[in-house]
């Protein structure tokens, strides 16, 4: 790859964060994707057999593509934490937190719902537990690492308060509308 002509600014910056929230986003969700194919194949088994590889091939060429891109562009983010490692860690923990929160929602409705009373398949659940197992451990592994870092430097950054904001005003409106 050419390298940038001067030294980094907020557009590079930009442009590292969003391919390595991308990056690692297409991942995991390579990962959960390859996952859920297995534990469906196993526990209901209404396909042939070696009907769940069909979709290997696109899964682990975007696992692998994801952690290169991800690899590539976090490590342009630099070691030290900086506002921009900052802002990448709040950002797939606000994305881990809202997958988790939808999936919960989500998996709750298909639980206790009269669909499965009356004999729906349980690929639903299947597929709504795993995906919510991945999304809380996102969350929690990047809500962690921001929680070890010094409170009083961690506490004034900006993407801290970005997040705690967002994720304020996001619970009011959702108390708002439970009304």
């Amino acid at each position: 790859l050419r390298p940038w002509a001067d030294e980094p600014g907020a557009p590079r910056n930009a442009w590292t964060f969003l391919t390595a929230v991308v990056g690692l986003s297409g991942a995991i969700g390579s990962v959960v994707a390859i996952l859920i194919s297995t534990l469906l194949f196993m526990f209901t088994a209404s396909d042939p057999a070696g009907s769940h590889f069909d979709a290997l091939p696109v899964e682990l060429t975007v696992l692998v593509m994801g952690i290169l891109v991800w690899w590539h562009h976090r490590g342009r983010l630099g070691p030290e934490r900086t506002d921009p490692v900052r802002a990448y860690e709040y950002a797939m923990a606000a994305l881990g937190l809202a997958s988790a929160v939808g999936l919960a929602t989500a998996l709750s409705a298909a639980a206790f719902g009269r669909d499965l009373l009356v004999g729906a398949s349980t690929d639903d659940i299947i597929t709504l537990a795993v995906a919510l197992v991945a999304a809380v451990g996102v969350w929690w592994w990047f809500w962690s690492r921001a929680g070890r870092q010094p409170r009083e430097i961690e506490a004034v950054a900006w993407p801290r308060r970005v997040y705690l904001l967002g994720l304020g005003i996001i619970t009011g409106l959702v108390a708002a509308g439970a009304l």
